[in-house]
């Protein structure tokens, strides 16, 4: 097979699956290996006008499992939120998804069907959930405005610090900082003399020790051109 310029030989499908029309855009996967088992989280779409539909009862966004050895659907649930579900993360476990969308974090058991959901932390200024993953009983969350939180599923609640001694828990964060930001004529038309944008956390990962955090992302704003990473311990 043909390679290209970087030396990687170029394969296509073995197979393909096309859903539904009105799920018109898949925004992401998971994968179990041992199961063969795929999940996609998938979203309708109106591709006249470039927006996300107002989903109707039948066109809300929804999981998809399937049997990836013969390519089955083998169950579907519908989500209760419907806008901004980019991110996706399975306790194997457990046999939980976790789901993430502009202003909650849903909870899917594929055992009993059961669909719950939590407030996105700081969800009235985080523009919506962009990166998720498990470790154990932590889910770890990345985002839209550069924070990252961690969420304990048994315990049912965020982890917390109390830094001053007269003052409350609050939420523990982790918080990007300033990357590049190409500063083009967007930027100087729109945001010179404000305040940087906040890096959104796209992605994160944890190494094989689990004491270190690996998070990357870029400026969540429209039209913004930059990126961030860094290595927490």
């Amino acid at each position: 097979m043909p390679s290209d310029e970087f030396g990687l030989r170029c394969t296509v499908p073995i197979l393909q699956k096309k859903l539904p029309e009105r799920y018109h855009r898949v925004r992401a996967l998971d994968y179990d290996a041992n199961l063969h088992l795929l999940a996609t989280l998938s979203h309708s779409y109106d591709p006249a006008t470039e927006r996300f539909a107002v989903p109707s009862r039948s066109q809300a966004a929804s999981l998809s499992l399937w049997d990836s050895s013969a390519f089955r659907l083998k169950r579907t649930f519908r989500l209760p939120h419907h806008e901004e579900n980019v991110s996706l993360a399975r306790n194997q476990d457990m046999h939980l998804y976790a789901n993430g969308s502009q202003n909650h974090i849903t909870f899917l058991d594929e055992r009993d069907k059961q669909v719950t959901s939590i407030p996105a932390p700081d969800h009235q200024l985080n523009p919506g959930v962009r990166s998720l993953s498990f470790y154990e009983d932590i889910l770890t969350i990345g985002g839209g405005r550069g924070k990252v939180a961690f969420y304990d599923i048994r315990a049912f609640k965020y982890l917390e610090r109390n830094s001053f001694t007269d003052q409350p828990w609050s939420v523990c964060y982790l918080c990007a900082g300033r990357g590049y930001l190409r500063q083009d004529l967007t930027y100087m038309e729109h945001y010179t003399g404000q305040s940087l944008p906040e890096n959104a956390v796209y992605t994160h990962c944890y190494d094989s020790s689990h004491r270190r955090l690996f998070t990357a992302g870029g400026p969540h704003q429209a039209g913004l051109f930059g990126n961030y990473a860094a290595i927490w311990q």
